[in-house]
């Protein structure tokens, strides 16, 4: 969530971050994350019997079929919440493309930087006080195990290095 912040950050698209400097951020490993969530479904999650999954014989039934599903919802959710109106002010298309993604970015970060709560994890530390070794050792997500220095400097922004690399020579 924070890649693209970090890179506009490290391209000199941006100076700064807007937001209140006295709100915390809370940049938790996607993979911690997910060992939270897989741990605390086996520990309280039960039992259900799924659904029958639809399968698509072609490309083109399941195009069609998403397509009726969004044309649909646009149907229902037409002339809601309109933006206002736009200025006079013309752009480039290039301009108006970047306008657009920071306007994008500001409105994606808006309630994370501005963001005035206290983060609890008092039901994260039960869940691994119940948690065998072996189960901690399994899932992994004790975010006090974290060195964040390490992480971002040798971990985190290598692999957005990468990435970006990746990317640049396709």
């Amino acid at each position: 969530m924070s890649d693209p912040i970090i890179l506009a950050y490290g391209e000199g698209q941006i100076s700064g971050i807007w937001g209140d400097s006295q709100s915390f951020a809370d940049i938790i490993p996607v993979d911690m994350v997910v060992n939270a969530t897989i741990a605390a479904m086996a520990k309280h999650g039960c039992v259900i019997d799924l659904a029958r999954m639809k399968f698509h014989s072609s490309l083109e039934r399941f195009t069609s079929t998403v397509f009726d599903i969004i044309a649909k919802q646009e149907r229902e959710t037409k002339n809601e919440g309109r933006e206002a109106e736009e200025s006079n002010t013309t752009l480039s298309f290039r301009g108006r493309r970047i306008l657009n993604y920071f306007v994008s970015l500001a409105r994606t970060y808006e309630p994370y930087t501005f963001f005035q709560a206290r983060f609890v994890d008092t039901n994260t530390r039960s869940l691994i006080q119940e948690m065998s070794m072996e189960e901690r050792k399994i899932f992994e997500f004790d975010i006090k195990s974290i060195d964040w220095e390490n992480y971002f400097v040798n971990v985190h922004l290598p692999s957005l290095k990468r990435e970006i690399c990746k990317e640049k020579s396709s």
